[in-house]
């Protein structure tokens, strides 16, 4: 190479590098420019589709979301949003650069029922589900629109597929079905569907059982459920017995719970030697209560349960208590067990109260080492339909503990 040549050659070299310089800037500029975008896309999907215009997805995603702001305040019957249209020009920019983009086939979907298109947005629905078979908004819109075109068992189908397929679907369905078992038709259909067992079904039944608005109606979607063999939780049932005594409905609260018990009795109280160990129990069970200084809980004995119980200096209140239902009359509460070496001014008590909270009588544990028996008769009144049978710790401030047993007890009609 001649020397005047050099110049050129170097110019060349370095004029190769520097087209790969830019290249590679440029490279880095789309590259640096969509990683930016996407961080920026649930944010400001806005920003995103300036920052990257060439992104169908991101343009799909800022059209999804500004319709969404745009159905926040909906036109009046018969008149298209011009945001809603305008929203639908660019998912129709958007799906021609990305036909994959969910987010703009939903808005086109939107933007067509806006204009009273159903036949195009049922088009756009089939294809949003052929993208995606997991998205929330896809399943939501298949119920709506099977709710537009179908029956309802084909409505509860699509329940299904949504919440097999989305968890975030039940802070969205599952109050709207427990709503919707007030009707005759959707509650069978909707025992129908839970008898199948779907995955969702047992958190279902808690949330009826806890949110549902219409206990009676719960009442019979259990008590169906049970009869076909399917495990309703005893928690979910005690749930439902408080809820339906809570609303007054006494008559459906027991039958409920005698379906469950059939040797409970209506006419006296439940379980006297603390034999029943189960999970969920509901106001008609013993229900314990107990904190730092008060204790009260079941122990094995030898000769069978025991209740025992232990109020600690500073304590009292509420230690184990069981709902009743009784008619009008007189009873008698019987009883074993004792609270040894103390006075009665720190020994808890038996007591029957109203449910508007009058005092029927009272009877304190006896003093005496050993099981002891002990009796107190009561007499309900006509306006007293509900009544509490519960045992009260007095406080006390003894350096020791005051400590007892009960082996049974029992409220039944007198003699």
């Amino acid at each position: 190479m001649t020397p005047a040549a050099a110049p050129y050659a170097t110019a060349i070299r370095w004029g190769g590098r520097g087209l790969l310089s830019l290249g590679a800037l440029v490279a880095a500029y789309l590259a640096g420019a969509q990683s930016l975008a996407s961080a920026t896309a649930r944010s400001d999907p806005a920003l995103a589709m300036a920052i990257a215009p060439w992104d169908g997805m991101l343009a799909g995603r800022y059209a999804r979301a500004a319709v969404g702001v745009a159905s926040e305040q909906p036109a009046p019957a018969g008149v298209t949003d011009p945001r809603i249209a305008a929203a639908g020009k660019i998912a129709r920019s958007a799906i021609i650069r990305e036909g994959m983009s969910l987010d703009a086939v939903l808005t086109l979907g939107i933007a067509a029922l806006a204009r009273g298109n159903n036949a195009q947005a049922r088009g756009y629905l089939n294809y949003a589900r052929a993208l995606s078979k997991r998205n929330l908004q896809v399943q939501i819109w298949a119920i709506e629109d099977a709710v537009a075109r179908s029956g309802i068992p084909q409505v509860l189908r699509e329940y299904d597929i949504a919440l097999r397929t989305s968890k975030k679907g039940r802070d969205v369905l599952f109050p709207v079905l427990a709503k919707a078992i007030s009707e005759p038709s959707v509650r069978r259909g909707t025992i129908d569907l839970l008898n199948h067992q779907p995955y969702w079904a047992p958190s279902f039944v808690f949330f009826l059982a806890r949110e549902g608005p219409d206990p009676v109606a719960t009442a019979e979607v259990f008590r169906e459920l049970r009869r076909r063999g399917f495990p309703v939780a005893e928690g979910a049932v005690a749930i439902l017995i408080d809820k339906l005594i809570g609303a007054g409905a006494l008559q459906e609260a027991w039958g409920f719970y005698a379906a469950a018990h059939p040797t409970a009795r209506r006419d006296r109280s439940r379980d006297p030697r603390f034999a029943e160990e189960r999970l969920g129990r509901s106001v008609f069970d013993w229900q314990f209560f107990g904190d730092g200084s008060n204790l009260a809980s079941i122990e094995r004995g030898e000769e069978g349960n025991v209740l025992s119980i232990a109020v600690g200096a500073g304590g009292g209140g509420l230690l184990v208590r069981q709902a009743q239902l009784l008619s009008p009359g007189r009873y008698v509460l019987r009883g074993q067990g004792s609270v040894p070496g103390q006075s009665e001014a720190v020994r808890p008590y038996w007591e029957l109260r109203c449910a508007d909270d009058r005092n029927l009588g009272q009877v304190a544990l006896p003093a005496t080492a050993g099981s002891t028996g002990f009796m107190q008769n009561f007499i309900v009144p006509a306006d007293c339909p509900v009544q509490q049978l519960s045992l009260i710790a007095r406080p006390h401030d003894q350096a020791d503990a005051v400590e007892g047993t009960i082996n049974a007890i029992q409220l039944q009609p007198a003699e």
